[in-house]
Protein backbone atom coordinates (compact mmCIF):
# COMPACT_ATOMS: atom_id res chain seq x y z
CA UNK A 1 0.00 0.00 0.00
CA UNK A 2 2.53 1.96 0.54
CA UNK A 3 4.35 1.60 -2.77
CA UNK A 4 0.94 2.46 -4.69
CA UNK A 5 0.76 5.71 -2.47
CA UNK A 6 3.88 6.81 -3.06
CA UNK A 7 3.31 5.90 -6.71
CA UNK A 8 0.04 8.13 -6.74
CA UNK A 9 2.02 11.15 -5.37
CA UNK A 10 4.87 11.30 -7.06
CA UNK A 11 2.60 11.26 -10.53
CA UNK A 12 0.79 14.07 -9.39
CA UNK A 13 3.55 15.72 -8.37
CA UNK A 14 4.75 14.86 -12.00
CA UNK A 15 1.88 16.78 -13.60
CA UNK A 16 4.07 20.27 -11.87
CA UNK A 17 7.14 19.52 -13.41
CA UNK A 18 5.71 19.71 -16.65
CA UNK A 19 5.76 23.85 -16.57
CA UNK A 20 9.94 24.08 -15.33
CA UNK A 21 10.91 21.64 -18.07
CA UNK A 22 8.66 23.48 -20.45
CA UNK A 23 10.35 27.25 -19.31
CA UNK A 24 13.71 25.69 -19.39
CA UNK A 25 13.44 24.24 -22.79
CA UNK A 26 12.37 27.60 -23.80
CA UNK A 27 14.72 29.89 -22.15
CA UNK A 28 17.83 27.69 -22.85
CA UNK A 29 17.29 24.43 -25.39
CA UNK A 30 16.10 21.14 -25.12
CA UNK A 31 19.20 19.78 -24.15
CA UNK A 32 19.97 21.88 -21.34
CA UNK A 33 16.19 21.01 -20.17
CA UNK A 34 16.96 17.17 -19.99
CA UNK A 35 20.47 18.43 -18.48
CA UNK A 36 18.99 20.40 -15.66
CA UNK A 37 16.34 17.37 -14.92
CA UNK A 38 18.57 14.76 -15.05
CA UNK A 39 20.58 16.80 -12.86
CA UNK A 40 18.40 17.23 -10.40
CA UNK A 41 17.30 13.50 -10.27
CA UNK A 42 21.29 12.71 -10.14
CA UNK A 43 21.51 14.43 -6.22
CA UNK A 44 18.45 13.50 -5.22
CA UNK A 45 20.21 9.69 -5.65
CA UNK A 46 22.94 10.72 -4.15
CA UNK A 47 21.87 12.62 -0.77
CA UNK A 48 18.81 11.21 -0.37
CA UNK A 49 19.56 7.41 0.12
CA UNK A 50 23.40 8.81 2.15
CA UNK A 51 21.71 11.40 4.24
CA UNK A 52 17.87 11.59 4.71
CA UNK A 53 16.17 8.66 4.29
CA UNK A 54 15.86 7.09 7.57
CA UNK A 55 14.83 3.37 8.36
CA UNK A 56 10.40 3.21 9.07
CA UNK A 57 10.31 6.76 8.01
CA UNK A 58 7.42 7.47 5.37
CA UNK A 59 7.90 10.80 4.76
CA UNK A 60 11.81 10.55 3.27
CA UNK A 61 10.46 8.38 0.07
CA UNK A 62 7.94 10.12 -0.68
CA UNK A 63 9.77 13.76 -0.85
CA UNK A 64 12.55 12.49 -2.54
CA UNK A 65 10.17 10.14 -5.23
CA UNK A 66 8.53 13.88 -5.87
CA UNK A 67 11.82 15.70 -6.20
CA UNK A 68 13.44 13.00 -8.86
CA UNK A 69 9.94 12.47 -11.00
CA UNK A 70 11.30 16.13 -13.01
CA UNK A 71 14.05 13.18 -14.48
CA UNK A 72 11.36 10.73 -15.35
CA UNK A 73 9.06 13.36 -16.94
CA UNK A 74 12.29 14.47 -19.11
CA UNK A 75 12.31 11.14 -20.45
CA UNK A 76 9.32 11.62 -22.23
CA UNK A 77 8.48 14.88 -22.14
CA UNK A 78 11.93 16.43 -23.56
CA UNK A 79 12.74 13.44 -25.90
CA UNK A 80 9.32 13.61 -27.60
CA UNK A 81 9.97 17.27 -28.00
CA UNK A 82 13.33 16.49 -29.41
CA UNK A 83 12.20 14.37 -32.16
CA UNK A 84 10.58 17.29 -34.13
CA UNK A 85 14.25 18.27 -34.27
CA UNK A 86 15.13 15.02 -36.05
CA UNK A 87 12.48 15.63 -38.44
CA UNK A 88 13.56 18.81 -39.09
CA UNK A 89 17.40 17.97 -39.95
CA UNK A 90 16.21 15.17 -42.12
CA UNK A 91 14.29 17.19 -44.18
CA UNK A 92 17.37 18.69 -44.83
CA UNK A 93 18.88 15.41 -46.72
CA UNK A 94 15.05 13.92 -47.82
CA UNK A 95 12.24 15.99 -49.53
CA UNK A 96 9.92 14.04 -47.84
CA UNK A 97 8.83 14.35 -44.15
CA UNK A 98 9.24 11.28 -41.81
CA UNK A 99 7.40 12.34 -38.46
CA UNK A 100 6.00 9.08 -38.06
CA UNK A 101 9.38 6.87 -38.60
CA UNK A 102 10.39 9.10 -35.78
CA UNK A 103 8.19 9.38 -33.37
CA UNK A 104 7.34 5.17 -33.98
CA UNK A 105 11.55 4.47 -33.65
CA UNK A 106 11.17 6.55 -30.41
CA UNK A 107 8.55 4.68 -28.71
CA UNK A 108 9.37 1.35 -29.94
CA UNK A 109 13.06 1.84 -28.80
CA UNK A 110 11.54 2.92 -25.63
CA UNK A 111 10.08 0.01 -24.89
CA UNK A 112 12.65 -2.49 -25.99
CA UNK A 113 15.06 -0.63 -23.47
CA UNK A 114 12.95 -0.98 -20.80
CA UNK A 115 12.11 -4.37 -21.25
CA UNK A 116 15.89 -5.18 -21.40
CA UNK A 117 16.13 -2.80 -18.64
CA UNK A 118 13.68 -4.97 -16.44
CA UNK A 119 15.48 -7.96 -17.50
CA UNK A 120 18.83 -6.88 -16.46
CA UNK A 121 17.65 -6.04 -13.23
CA UNK A 122 15.85 -9.10 -13.08
CA UNK A 123 18.54 -11.27 -13.28
CA UNK A 124 20.99 -9.00 -10.89
CA UNK A 125 18.41 -9.21 -8.26
CA UNK A 126 18.66 -13.16 -8.31
CA UNK A 127 22.12 -12.29 -8.22
CA UNK A 128 22.74 -10.89 -5.12
CA UNK A 129 20.54 -13.44 -2.95
CA UNK A 130 17.23 -11.20 -2.80
CA UNK A 131 14.25 -13.03 -1.52
CA UNK A 132 10.64 -11.90 -1.79
CA UNK A 133 9.62 -14.15 0.42
CA UNK A 134 11.83 -12.91 3.33
CA UNK A 135 10.63 -10.45 5.60
CA UNK A 136 14.59 -9.49 6.15
CA UNK A 137 17.08 -9.44 3.54
CA UNK A 138 20.97 -10.74 3.99
CA UNK A 139 23.04 -7.71 4.86
CA UNK A 140 24.55 -8.35 1.73
CA UNK A 141 21.20 -8.52 -0.18
CA UNK A 142 20.45 -4.93 1.11
CA UNK A 143 24.05 -4.01 -0.41
CA UNK A 144 23.85 -5.33 -3.78
CA UNK A 145 20.28 -3.48 -3.61
CA UNK A 146 21.94 0.05 -2.73
CA UNK A 147 24.90 -0.47 -5.11
CA UNK A 148 21.59 -0.62 -8.14
CA UNK A 149 19.94 1.94 -6.51
CA UNK A 150 21.82 4.32 -5.89
CA UNK A 151 25.45 3.32 -8.38
CA UNK A 152 23.97 1.92 -11.34
CA UNK A 153 21.14 4.68 -11.42
CA UNK A 154 23.81 7.45 -11.18
CA UNK A 155 26.02 6.01 -13.28
CA UNK A 156 23.12 5.74 -16.53
CA UNK A 157 22.09 9.46 -15.64
CA UNK A 158 25.74 10.47 -15.94
CA UNK A 159 26.44 8.92 -19.39
CA UNK A 160 22.72 10.53 -19.94
CA UNK A 161 23.58 13.94 -19.30
CA UNK A 162 27.13 13.77 -21.12
CA UNK A 163 25.56 12.61 -24.36
CA UNK A 164 23.16 15.48 -23.94
CA UNK A 165 26.18 18.02 -23.34
CA UNK A 166 27.65 17.05 -26.46
CA UNK A 167 24.59 16.89 -28.63
CA UNK A 168 25.54 19.22 -31.52
CA UNK A 169 22.17 20.47 -32.17
CA UNK A 170 22.20 23.54 -29.78
CA UNK A 171 19.58 25.70 -29.73
CA UNK A 172 21.51 28.09 -32.20
CA UNK A 173 22.56 25.23 -34.47
CA UNK A 174 18.16 24.27 -34.82
CA UNK A 175 17.42 27.80 -36.14
CA UNK A 176 20.11 27.54 -38.55
CA UNK A 177 18.09 24.32 -39.82
CA UNK A 178 14.67 26.21 -39.82
CA UNK A 179 16.38 28.97 -42.16
CA UNK A 180 18.17 26.55 -44.00
CA UNK A 181 14.62 24.70 -44.53
CA UNK A 182 12.83 27.66 -44.81
CA UNK A 183 14.88 28.69 -48.27
CA UNK A 184 14.57 25.34 -49.45
CA UNK A 185 11.38 25.69 -49.68
CA UNK A 186 11.84 28.86 -51.12
CA UNK A 187 13.54 26.84 -54.20
CA UNK A 188 16.98 28.05 -52.97
CA UNK A 189 19.91 25.90 -52.73
CA UNK A 190 21.58 24.98 -49.28
CA UNK A 191 25.09 23.98 -48.77
CA UNK A 192 24.51 20.65 -47.30
CA UNK A 193 27.87 20.94 -46.15
CA UNK A 194 27.18 23.85 -43.79
CA UNK A 195 25.29 20.65 -41.46
CA UNK A 196 27.85 18.38 -41.82
CA UNK A 197 28.13 18.78 -37.66
CA UNK A 198 24.39 17.19 -37.59
CA UNK A 199 24.32 14.44 -39.81
CA UNK A 200 25.98 11.61 -41.59
CA UNK A 201 26.88 12.00 -44.91
CA UNK A 202 27.62 9.46 -47.28
CA UNK A 203 30.08 10.62 -49.28
CA UNK A 204 30.30 10.20 -53.34
CA UNK A 205 32.68 7.48 -54.50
Amino acid sequence: MQVSMVNIIMWIVALFWVFPINKWSIKYSKAKAWCISMGIWFVCMIVFPLFILKPKSAIGPVIMTSILVVGLNALYQVIYAMISDCVEVDCLVNKVRKDGIFYSMATVSQKIAAAIGVSILGNCMDKIGYNGQLATQSLATQHGIALLFIGVTCMCLLLSIICMMTNPLTKKRYQDVLEALKKKEQGQEINIEEFKDLLIIKMKR
